[in-house]
């Protein structure tokens, strides 16, 4: 959401769990972190009427290959992130690891 672009790069991402801060839209698919996504399409599809993209360079580590489903669930022992099932979808759970570089601009396609 456009709304939290400021504040993002004011204050850094919140990760759920985290000194209270609950998710805004559901527990997350494939735990309860921040998701990112290497398919900007992917993520624009469900948001409407957008017109600003945060571009983040972010630290995977160690990633936990999802076979299925795991609302809300911390982070997998051993492991720095989650991988989604279609393997577009990234979880982070350190904010230390996500660093917000650009705000993309951009029209959505009218056609």
């Amino acid at each position: 959401m456009e709304t939290n672009i400021k504040p993002i790069c004011e204050t850094g991402f919140k990760i759920p769990g985290d000194n209270g801060h609950a998710h805004r839209t559901d527990t997350g698919w494939y735990g309860k972190g921040v998701y990112f996504s290497e398919y900007p399409a992917y993520f624009m599809a469900n948001i409407q009427g957008a017109t600003q993209l945060l571009l983040c360079q972010v630290l995977p580590g160690k990633a936990y290959q999802c076979t299925k489903l795991i609302h809300g669930h911390s982070l997998m022992k051993s492991y720095d992130s989650h991988v989604s099932l279609c393997k577009k979808e990234l979880v982070i759970f350190n904010k230390y690891h996500i660093l917000p570089q650009y705000i993309v601009h951009y029209q959505p396609n009218a056609g």
